[in-house]
């Protein structure tokens, strides 16, 4: 989803450049919020298992300037505008109020600019699979096991 981070980026600079002032770190990409995340997950996941196959899979998301039925009544930018409102770093700037509208229009002319040139705002999400080989054996699991072979 790095376009939606690089759309932020983009937004603040065009609010900034029209004399908005925002005081907020916009970040360059999705912050870890758990404490097994695609960025530590192998690291993790290698203290417990002999061996740790990573598959990544990207999926696109494609934003039109209008959406299907289902979202009548509200275009592919509001829509984008509507999730990235929903992010928790973007809900706390605004409830301390370091976020002008004009960054959320900004937002909203980045990607109606990008549908009106490509035809279509691309979001890739990337999906990551963990094939784990068994379990390392430690001295407690061959303790617990010799221990059930006697019985």
């Amino acid at each position: 989803m790095i376009e939606l981070w690089e759309t932020l980026q983009e937004a603040k600079k065009r609010a900034i450049a029209r004399g908005h002032t925002i005081d907020v770190e916009i970040p360059l990409y999705s912050p870890a919020i758990l404490p097994f995340c695609a960025g530590n997950a192998p690291r993790l996941l290698e203290k417990a298992f002999e061996s740790v196959a990573v598959t990544k899979m990207t999926n696109k998301i494609y934003v039109h300037e209008q959406l299907s039925s289902k979202f009548e009544g509200i275009s592919g930018p509001e829509f984008v505008v509507q999730y990235l409102k929903s992010l928790d770093v973007i809900q706390a700037s605004q409830k301390a109020n370091k976020l002008p509208e004009a960054f959320f229009d900004a937002i909203r002319e980045i990607i109606s600019e990008a549908i009106a040139r490509d035809g279509v705002f691309t979001i890739s999400r990337c999906e990551v699979l963990y094939d784990c080989s068994e379990p390392k054996r430690t001295r407690a699991t061959q303790t617990l096991q010799d221990a059930s072979q006697k019985v």
